[in-house]
């Protein structure tokens, strides 16, 4: 599998050693970049690595889930849950 497919697809299956190879080589080089970006300007450009690294770090294990097919009820149970949250349920006297 190609590294620039693994990090960057969301199509695709993987098992678990290109998964467990990916989670190795993301959680070294993001550590790096923190240990960087904290050297440099501190907790805003940490925050900007983490919002970076998010996104193959999501592709990776939507990837890896979809070789365990697995059932997304908890995902779709979200928006349910902050409802009462976002619609001001607030008592008016």
């Amino acid at each position: 599998m190609d590294w620039v497919d693994l990090f960057t697809g969301f199509h695709g299956r993987i098992s678990r050693q290109p998964f467990w190879i990916g989670v190795l080589v993301l959680a070294v080089v993001e550590t790096i970049c923190q240990a960087v970006s904290h050297r440099i300007e501190g907790d805003r450009l940490g925050s900007i690595v983490d919002l970076a690294f998010s996104y193959p770090e999501f592709a990776l294990t939507l990837k890896r889930a979809h070789d365990r097919n697995p059932d997304f009820a908890p995902v779709r149970r979200v928006p349910t849950a902050s409802a009462p949250i976002r619609s001001g349920t607030r008592s008016e006297a």
